[in-house]
């Protein structure tokens, strides 16, 4: 089973946050945590047994504030009366 992968669910805040993983893990969407929430989350996929010895980092900045210079756009959300722009940072690590 160690090919086996998943989907996981990590809640973003506003700034900078670092998210633990496997190597070979990426970012596939970014929503609402939960529906009518004001909070972003990302889905990432990732090996089910594997340590998680990488770190994703991204920023989420609301509309009109500065977007990181090092950063690659990976998705916006709407959640509740706000919108979200995630970014990951170049000194990531975990994600391919």
């Amino acid at each position: 089973m160690s090919g086996t992968r998943v989907v996981w669910k990590y809640e973003l805040h506003p700034g900078i946050s670092e998210i633990p993983v496997p190597p070979g893990s990426r970012i596939v969407a970014v929503a609402p945590v939960e529906p009518g929430s004001d909070a972003p989350a990302l889905w990432i996929e990732r090996p089910r047994f594997h340590a998680s010895t990488g770190v994703i980092r991204v920023k989420a900045v609301g509309t009109g504030e500065a977007a990181p210079v090092d950063g690659a756009h990976i998705g916006s959300a709407w959640c509740g009366p706000f919108m979200w722009h995630v970014y990951e940072l170049a000194s990531g690590g975990g994600a391919t």
